[in-house]
């Protein structure tokens, strides 16, 4: 009989050593007592939300699978210090967060980058080294602008209310319709919808800017082996975009049925789970062949 390692509840750590100003971060770590060969694998979230959106299910059922798995909360978000200032951050500043979150870890991990997440990877890698690299709905290497263009010509109404919802912030009135079109598919309850959009908060403009055109990755660095992910009912990150960051990268690329942007948390979320478990099983084996 195969029994499931014993899991411990996630835990938000103290002050990350050697962070730049020693600035508290949020860190949700499970890590199993029986583990897999795989490295441990971090999660980086996309704007406007914090680590909580990979405890809903992802970093349980990994770490079920023996896999050490941890979520940060970047600086301004979730429980993370600096939330005054987040208007001010900058996308090198995220990548600061990244930085010093896997010298705690202690050894490189594979990371998982989704949407805004997936550039601060990006950017990550032109500068550090990790074990592996997933791109889930992530902003293209291009940036915002392609990504703005894209829906523009797509939906020009959509265009402007998601141009309105990034300006205004979650106050705006219409805030919660725009939200869901954007992030989950019509299969999501609209109960759970509602209890995400609670925890919805700001962003950095300046990170917006950024990934405008102000700070995209330079690349020309040797890469880790890559993944990159989407969801093919996306409206913000179309597969058309995945399919041309998984191009630049020369990397596979997996599309999912029936699942919009917000691919952690919709209904679908245990396929692309299986995913990266298998994925992440695979890269360890070759780590451990080529030790």
């Amino acid at each position: 009989m195969r029994l499931a390692p014993r899991v411990g509840p996630a835990v938000s750590l103290g002050r990350i050593p050697e962070h730049e100003g020693d600035m508290k971060l949020e860190l949700l770590s499970r890590v199993p007592d029986t583990k897999t060969d795989a490295p441990p694998i971090l999660f980086i979230h996309g704007a406007n939300c914090a680590a909580w959106v990979w405890e809903e299910h992802m970093l349980p059922d990994l770490a079920a699978r023996g896999f050490e798995v941890h979520a940060v909360s970047l600086r301004g978000h979730g429980r993370s210090e600096g939330r005054h200032l987040l208007p001010w951050f900058s996308l090198a500043d995220y990548v600061t967060d990244i930085a010093a979150t896997i010298a705690h870890i202690g050894r490189p991990p594979i990371l998982v980058g989704h949407s805004m997440g997936g550039m601060v990877v990006q950017k990550y890698l032109d500068r550090g080294h990790c074990a592996g690299a997933v791109l889930m709905a992530s902003v293209p290497p291009r940036g915002l602008f392609m990504t703005s263009t894209d829906l523009w010509l797509r939906d020009p109404v959509l265009f402007s209310e998601v141009a309105c919802l990034q300006t205004i912030g979650p106050w705006m009135p219409a805030a919660y319709p725009i939200t869901r079109k954007v992030l989950f598919s019509p299969a999501m309850p609209e109960d759970r919808v509602r209890a995400y959009f609670k925890r919805w908060q700001p962003e950095s403009g300046r990170v917006v800017l950024d990934m405008l055109g102000l700070d995209l990755p330079q690349g020309g660095r040797a890469l880790p082996p890559m993944l990159v992910l989407g969801a093919a009912d996306d409206v913000f990150i179309p597969p058309n975009l995945v399919e041309a960051t998984a191009r630049r990268y020369g990397t596979p690329v997996e599309i999912f049925p029936g699942m919009a942007h917000a691919m952690m948390l919709e209904p679908g979320w245990r396929r692309v789970a299986d995913m990266l478990a298998d994925w992440a099983a695979g890269s360890g084996r070759l780590l451990a062949q080529a030790a």
